[in-house]
């Protein structure tokens, strides 16, 4: 008996030890994070995790073999499937050892392209850029208008969806699932804070999704605030001009070189109140990429930024709107559900609410200054694969008083009409097109009677039929491409004559036609291990002028000795370019970026300008011909992008190099406004353009802002101006700094404040005087010869938002106060003009003693303060 129960005692022991060993097994975890490390130096680290020793043979299992895997799981056999068999290698336990062989050889991986839309869940909005992740680490993006493509292997279970804001969600992948799919998601929450800008993958991320740029959203409209321009400031590589401007300058380039872009139509000027404001409601913008020069080859004809904004399509289940006032300007929008999930209608329309400003005792009674802008856009669902958009924008702008200065006496005006008719289809499971007719016109006048019955008149009509499209050949591969025609015709100046009109103003009639056609193709390529993305792309341009049109021949002093008649539809001057680009990042770890970009772009239609005042001005719009020669670039740029590993810092350091040609510029004292053939007036030059910059920011948590810095220079060598010297253009600013914070720790209420410093521009003074019966008369030597002062300022933003009790309505607050020390920033220095009591600048006189040069400076304004409220519904 005593030998029977030690038998069975030990027996017993013997089980519960068993027992105890898997259970103990999987209350484990099991963790391992590597990128292409060998196997045999693995197997320590390997035999520490698992408590297991390995065994191999090295003729069998090549010791050299990398292994690269992210994996945490409680499971062992996931762990070394993910470890072993996902790279290669096979295994197996074998008395408490782990046995590694070679993998036999699998039959072929059959593959599923599955393809469909991201959207939003309420309102049925498409989302761009949402991440569709799959097998643990590869993703792909979605395009401009939520479409994506995938092929994965038919083992594939279910898609992870993922987007800023919103809730992730999970696609289950079976044999029945209905193709194109969609993809709804639910936001988070109603983002009611009035700044939030968001960079998709600040730093060491946005090199790598989809078509690189920078994303922004949630933009903050308003007098005084962040609008679309001022937001962009905010970046590094993009600078403003200054206060009450809507000019911005893209790494030594001019701001005439950028090109803005609103549902893929160009908008030539896109502002209000001289600049004050921006065209474009930043309610109604659904989303901004932006390019600092290396865009991808779909976009052409400009130099330097290209910014591309998508508005809102409009809720397709409900109706919603929203009610804003404040001060400065009214605005209003409105979506309807035309048909529910199939069709809306979105309508926004804004006007300004200066009349107060006539009773002012500091504007005088016969001032006048009024703008509006009106938004429509409908989309349809046609068919499951076939989508129709159409977009209407127009904006204009009045100014008027009648002072003592030809300019203020009859005022001036601007227009701008676009329309967008797009047609998406889905040609395949994974081929995508996208085709467009698209136009816009731009309209410059100069009154020159107080019945604006007579105006000196400045045009652009520019029409355009594109094709586009996306072929997602694997997902580590996407091919995009696509050509079309582009039709330009400009009038640089034309004098238009009323009923009666005087005859003291000679009438131009030239007018500009040009013909562009283009094709381009680029692609994005990701490496089997994910470290490498190549984003190559070339673009062809063919441009050409044809008549009518008078050519004018220019001898060496700039004055026409001949003229040529060219007759209706005869193409008098053709150019073609190739413009290459490649972009290429380096994943170093799953912190760390590197990029490096080349980029080579043309610009064949310009503006002509020769003020450097920040606000909307006189603009002649010419193409490239035989007396202004195409402006070209060369841009060389590097960088390094590092993301915290809980992603609540980012930081990014980019460097910059670039060569331009072309460069346009004005010789002393050039006049446009009556000159027959302005191109005489032109001198062109070449500019190299060199950069660092820094930005520095805290993206999550109840305080988050940055710090942005970039040290600059940009010189200019053009022949005919400063002897041939080099000199620094206007808009050279060595040093640009911006900081940025926001604290929105209660649910209802956030704060922020935005300080910018910068050096001032260059501007020229005069050397000197001489006297001109008894007048001082000024004597300019150099170009640019001297540097504004300092320029900062301070804005601060507060915001508060609650929702009604027993409505559906959302109710908003907001108060923005632009430059709230009153800082005056001056952007030009004259000299013999003072201010009187009345507030009028005069030029001081004494005709019994030598008139002085009394130096004057003039800026836009002090504190300027706005309080707005916002009904949403």
């Amino acid at each position: 008996m005593s030998a029977l129960r030690k038998f069975t005692a030990l027996a017993l022991l013997a089980f519960l030890l068993q027992a105890a060993y898997p259970q103990d097994m999987a209350s484990k975890v099991y963790s391992l994070s590597v990128t292409r490390k060998s196997l045999a130096e693995l197997i320590p680290t390997i035999e520490n995790i698992t408590g297991l020793s390995i065994a191999f043979s090295p003729s069998v299992t090549d010791p050299s073999t990398k292994i690269s895997c992210k994996i945490v799981s409680r499971n062992l056999s996931e762990f070394l499937n993910a470890v072993f068999k996902n790279n290669g290698i096979s295994w197996e336990i074998i008395d408490k050892q782990i046995v590694l062989r070679k993998q036999q050889e699998s039959p072929p991986i059959r593959f599923n392209t599955i393809y469909g839309t991201v959207r939003d869940a309420r309102s049925g909005e498409l989302l761009a850029g949402a991440r569709i992740s799959f097998t643990g680490t590869a993703s792909v993006f979605t395009n401009s208008y939520g479409y994506f493509s995938v092929q994965l292997p038919v083992t594939t279970a279910l898609l992870e969806v993922f987007y800023p804001g919103y809730q992730p969600a999970t696609l289950q992948l079976t044999e029945k699932i209905a193709l194109p799919c969609i993809v709804a998601l639910e936001p988070l929450w109603v983002e009611m804070q009035p700044v939030e800008i968001k960079e998709k993958g600040t730093s060491a991320g946005y090199w790598e999704a989809g078509q690189g740029g920078l994303l922004m959203r949630q933009l903050r409209e308003g007098s005084g605030g962040n609008d679309m321009i001022t937001a962009l400031g905010t970046l590094p590589g993009f600078s403003l001009f200054g206060d009450g401007s809507t000019r911005f300058f893209v790494r030594g380039g001019e701001s005439s070189q950028n090109l803005i872009l609103i549902d893929e139509s160009p908008v030539f000027n896109p502002s209000h109140l001289l600049g004050f404001v921006s065209s474009l409601d930043a309610s109604i913008i659904r989303e901004i990429r932006a390019w600092k020069g290396d865009a991808p080859s779909e976009f052409g004809n400009r130099l330097s930024g290209v910014v591309d904004i998508h508005l809102k399509e409009g809720n397709l289940n409900k109706l919603a709107g929203m009610i804003n006032l404040n001060p400065f300007f009214s605005s209003t929008i409105i979506e309807v559900p035309l048909k529910k999930e199939k069709a809306g209608l979105m309508v926004s329309a804004r006007r300004s609410n200066l009349e107060w400003l006539r009773l002012s005792a500091f504007t005088p009674y016969d001032f006048n200054f009024s703008f509006y802008d009106l938004h429509l856009k409908l989309n349809s669902w046609l068919n499951n694969k076939n989508r129709f958009y159409a977009t209407f924008y127009t904006s204009s702008d009045q100014y008027s008083a009648v002072t003592e200065s030809v300019l203020k006496n009859y005022g001036l005006g601007w227009h701008n009409l676009l329309t967008s008719l797009r047609w998406n289809w889905l040609a395949g499971s994974n081929l995508f097109v996208n085709t467009l007719f698209n136009t816009s016109r731009y309209t410059y006048r100069l009154y020159l009677n107080s019945r604006h019955t007579d105006y000196w008149n400045s045009a652009v009509n520019w029409f355009a039929l594109h094709s586009n499209l996306s072929w997602f050949l694997s997902p580590r591969l996407v091919v995009r491409a696509g050509g079309g025609v582009e039709n330009y015709i400009s009038e640089p100046g034309n004098v238009v004559m009323g009923p009666g009109g005087s005859a003291v103003f000679s009438s131009n009639s030239r007018k500009f036609r040009s013909l562009s056609g283009f094709a381009y193709v680029g692609s994005e390529i990701t490496t089997a291990e994910g470290k490498w993305l190549i984003h190559p792309g070339l673009r062809i341009t063919v441009w050409g002028n044809y008549g009518p049109q008078v050519v004018p021949y220019f001898n060496s002093e700039y004055q026409v000795f001949a003229t040529d008649t060219i007759p209706s539809g005869q193409f008098y001057y053709t150019h073609t370019s190739l413009e290459p680009r490649l972009r290429l990042v380096l994943r170093t770890s799953e912190t760390i970026r590197l990029m490096a970009s080349v980029a080579s772009t043309r610009q064949y239609f310009q503006p002509l300008s020769n003020t450097a005042s920040p606000f909307t001005t006189l603009e002649t719009w010419m193409p490239s011909g035989p007396n202004i020669k195409p402006q070209s670039s060369l841009l060389l740029s590097a960088g390094i992008g590092y993301t915290s590993p809980a992603e609540t810092f980012e930081c990014s350091l980019e460097a910059y190099f670039r060569d331009l040609k072309g460069q346009i510029d004005y010789r002393d004292h050039a006049g446009l406004l009556y000159e027959p053939f302005p191109e005489g007036q032109i001198r062109q030059g070449n500019a190299r353009a060199a950069g660092i910059e820094f930005r520095l920011s805290k993206v999550r948590g109840n305080i988050t802002g940055g710090l942005t810095y970039v040290f600059s220079r940009v010189k200019r060598t053009t022949p005919a101006i400063n002897d041939g010297n080099t000199y620094f253009p206007y808009f050279d600013r060595p040093h640009q700094a911006m900081f940025f914070l926001k604290y929105n720790n209660l649910r209802n209420l956030s704060a922020g404040a935005a300080w910018y410093l910068s050096n001032g521009g260059m501007t020229t003074l005069p050397s000197g005087f001489y006297l001109e019966n008894g007048l001082p008369v000024p004597v300019y030597s150099k170009r640019y010869n001297a540097r504004l002062p300092l320029y900062h300022r301070l804005d601060l933003f507060a915001n508060y938002s609650w929702n009604g009790r027993k409505t559906n309505l959302t109710y908003e607050i907001s108060l923005n106060i632009r430059n709230a020390y009153g800082r005056h920033n001056p952007f030009i220095f004259g000299f013999n003009k003072v201010m009187d009591d009345e507030g009028h600048f005069r030029v001081p006189a004494d005709f019994n003693a030598m008139m002085d040069a009394v130096p004057t400076r003039l800026s836009v304004s002090g504190v300027l303060p706005s309080l707005s409220f916002k009904i949403s519904f």
